[in-house]
């Protein structure tokens, strides 16, 4: 019992210390405490990075089979006149196969039936079309006459070839002519005609020959004479909404692939597609070489695609300091803290701000560059 009582003691004498020398905080330290930190950043002159990095691969473009038809049989090629990489041209030489030459003419050619002089019908239009398109002088009339003959008679003998009549046994000879079978002057039994199966249509545009077929190789539907590649492959990514909306068609962008960089500009903007099978949701983006041409992208290899960002500088500030309400986006600028706090009693500061309307140009980085009437050094309130 004594015990208890002695302990019961000191601890109230240890209470009365405590009491006798141990204040509370001034109640202005707890109002100081209280009181919210603003934070404050300088306003800059700086490049805001704003560019997207994204990831894609590359497309296979289209290609378009040549194929002959005659009716010698077997078709072999006997002339190779294009090689890969070459540029096809309306009016220029397929190659020439068992003996006859195939020319490219643009389309639409919807040709069915070997023409004569005074043939006429849409599909004499078509072709006189067609050479008009090409830079021969023809009528559009609608009927075979002279012009049209001599158009496409200049068309085989630039090639050395002379157009088919009835006494070559559907052969085309070489330009000179020769005797008929019946032993009279060619020039009597003579009556050239146009083939239409020896005319191809080109694909639109052209295109650059992909494949070939050799001298000697037979042309059947598994060998066409000619692949043309009518448009080149193509760098494709996919972008969210977000994303895809802030590209507009003609947009230059930066492409790597492997060693290889270049510029890439957007080429189309597809509809969006729900993820599937591993890929994710957006919007399907293509993009064709910058510079023109074909530079050869291999099917299937990778790429990595970044916007081209801003490279001048700009008056930039923490994308945290940017803030917005009904009347559009603004920063609050700190004018001096020499104002006192006019309803307390002690001389705590409180900074003089005004509110500055600013333009956001572009963000990147954790900034926004901006247009305002602000200048580099002014003060700006983050939080």
């Amino acid at each position: 019992m004594a015990v208890v009582t002695a302990l019961v003691a000191v601890l109230l004498a240890a209470a009365f210390l405590a009491g006798r020398f141990i204040e509370a905080p001034p109640r202005d330290a707890i109002q100081s405490a209280q009181q919210a930190i603003d934070v404050w950043s300088a306003v800059e002159t700086k490049v805001v990075d704003d560019r997207v990095t994204f990831t894609g691969r590359v497309q296979p473009g289209t290609d378009a089979s040549i194929a002959v038809v005659s009716d010698a049989l077997p078709n072999v090629v006997v002339r190779q006149v294009l090689a890969i990489g070459d540029q096809v041209a309306a009016g220029s030489l397929a190659g020439v196969v068992s003996g006859r030459p195939y020319f490219f003419l643009p389309g639409p050619l919807p040709l069915y039936r070997n023409m004569s002089l005074n043939d006429e019908g849409d599909d004499v239009l078509a072709l006189q079309t067609a050479l008009g398109r090409t830079g021969y002088r023809v009528e559009l009339s609608g009927v075979v006459d002279q012009l049209t003959l001599n158009a496409v008679k200049d068309l085989f003998v630039a090639a050395g070839f002379s157009l088919p009549d009835p006494s070559s046994a559907s052969q085309n000879l070489p330009a000179g002519g020769s005797e008929s079978k019946a032993g009279q002057p060619a020039s009597a039994a003579k009556i050239p005609y146009i083939p239409f199966r020896q005319l191809l249509v080109m694909p639109a545009g052209g295109g650059v020959v992909a494949t070939t077929a050799p001298v000697g190789a037979e042309i059947t539907a598994d060998t066409p004479l000619l692949t043309i590649r009518a448009t080149p492959s193509f760098v494709e990514f996919t972008a969210d909404v977000a994303q895809a909306d802030r590209l507009q068609i003609g947009q230059k962008l930066s492409v790597r692939l492997d060693s290889k960089e270049f510029l890439a500009t957007v080429a189309n903007i597809g509809a969006f597609q729900e993820g599937k099978e591993g890929t994710k949701p957006g919007k399907p983006i293509s993009l064709a070489p910058a510079e023109g041409g074909d530079l050869d992208l291999p099917v299937g290899q990778a790429a990595i695609i970044v916007t081209v960002g801003e490279t001048e500088a700009s008056l930039s500030v923490p994308l945290i300091a940017v803030r917005e309400d009904a009347e559009g986006h603004y920063v609050t600028r700190r004018v001096n803290d020499a104002a006192q706090n006019p309803g307390g009693t002690s001389p705590a500061p409180v900074a003089v701000v005004e509110r500055i309307d600013v333009k956001v140009l572009r963000t990147g980085g954790g900034y926004a560059a901006i247009n305002a009437e602000l200048n580099a050094g002014d003060q700006v309130k983050v939080s």
